[in-house]
């Protein structure tokens, strides 16, 4: 274990736990805030190291390490769902520091399994799907057809952890728990933010989402969005926000069929990429109010600032330590901003940056081209 710290304390002390691009896009909201960014990583080459105030190195779910790391901060932003939420428990009870989100919604939220059961109690539709722990569970539990989506229950990401298979036989790695979803024939993803407290709580406006071998490529924010698709995604977070405790951002992700039925996919109980666009697309973004929440503000809706607006996330093409993004020069008029995570190494489909395009009602177009043509 490797301490750094600074003796120099602000009066707020804001631990990330998880040193990645979402550690780095929030610490730069809360230094804007006053406060003191203390972030957990377990390589000093992770992007939030590059702005912590503070750093600790420990390995995840190493309850000595973590034990320190929560002794020097007020509170705890939780970065990804990687870390045990029985650890995080015994650390809260130990320290009597919080954590955001709440420890309990994010309890509900920590597995795929246990996303499927929150679903369920909160009487939201959702692919069918079984849990399956070992091969003969394959023809003793599954009764739909293929093809079907196999998940690791816990610890995917970025398509990581997912497959697509034809036939339950082409199964063959039960090292971890699966999902077996049902795949559905779809027409759109869509992806929805959930900002909440005790009191208040914000759904922002849905976002389309474009994927690639089960990795978000495109969002794009834009008002032709059916009304009905609208409401009936924000009925369903509603209903979800009710079963959540406490502070949190949460995203979810929902599928539109060919027959124009809506199913929930997936949650996240953190601030999420496909909301990136968030930061240019409102007055206050994702990061900003996890600021909002650490300084127990009311929670006011944010204001829209463009109509239209594309994202595309940079995903790496070769595995290098020399990287270097080659835009495409697309013509056409439009506005664009790049953020680049800063990240050491470039891999095959590891997220390393993302591009917005604003203004025109045409960016989509224009996204999807340079999507198609940009290297990493």
């Amino acid at each position: 274990m490797k301490v750094e710290l600074n003796p120099h304390m602000y009066c707020q002390k804001v631990g990330l736990l998880g040193g990645g691009q979402l550690a780095l896009m929030m610490g730069e909201s809360l230094i804007n805030t006053g406060a003191e960014v203390i972030v957990y990583a377990q390589d000093l080459s992770e992007p939030a190291c590059t702005i912590a105030n503070n750093i600790l190195i420990g390995q995840q779910n190493d309850s000595n390490s973590l034990r320190v790391f929560f002794s020097y901060c007020d509170i705890v932003i939780l970065e990804n769902e990687f870390y045990s939420p029985h650890i995080l428990q015994d650390l809260i009870d130990d320290t009597g520091v919080k954590t955001i989100p709440d420890i309990r919604s994010y309890d509900k939220l920590f597995s795929k399994i246990q996303q499927k059961t929150f679903f369920k109690e909160s009487h939201i539709p959702y692919t069918p799907y079984e849990k399956v722990l070992k091969q003969q569970d394959l023809s003793l539990l599954i009764n739909f057809s293929g093809p079907y989506i196999v998940k690791r229950s816990h610890g995917g990401y970025d398509g990581y952890g997912n497959q697509e298979v034809a036939d339950l036989s082409l199964i063959t790695d039960f090292s971890h728990e699966l999902i077996i979803e049902k795949k559905l024939d779809l027409k759109q993803e869509y992806s929805c933010l959930l900002v909440k407290n005790d009191t208040d709580t914000i759904i922002f406006d849905p976002c389309k989402t474009y994927q690639r071998n089960h990795c978000c490529e495109i969002v794009e924010m834009c008002p032709e969005i059916d009304v009905s698709i609208t409401s009936e995604i924000k009925e369903m977070v509603k209903r979800m926000a009710e079963g959540l405790p406490g502070k949190g951002v949460y995203a979810f992700e929902f599928f539109e069929t060919q027959g124009g039925t809506i199913y929930i996919n997936e949650a996240a109980p953190r601030v999420h990429n496909s909301y990136h666009f968030s930061t240019e697309a409102y007055d206050k973004g994702q990061f900003d109010y996890i600021s909002e929440l650490i300084l127990n503000h009311k929670l006011v809706a944010p204001e829209k600032k463009y109509d239209y607006l594309s994202m595309i996330n940079l995903l790496g093409s070769v595995e290098s330590l020399n990287y270097q993004l080659n835009f495409p020069h697309i013509e056409g008029e439009y506005e664009y901003k790049i953020h680049l995570y800063g990240k050491k190494e470039s891999r095959p489909g590891r997220k390393m940056g993302h591009i917005i395009l604003f203004g025109n009602k045409k960016n989509i177009e224009i996204a999807k081209r340079i999507n198609q043509e940009y290297t990493i």
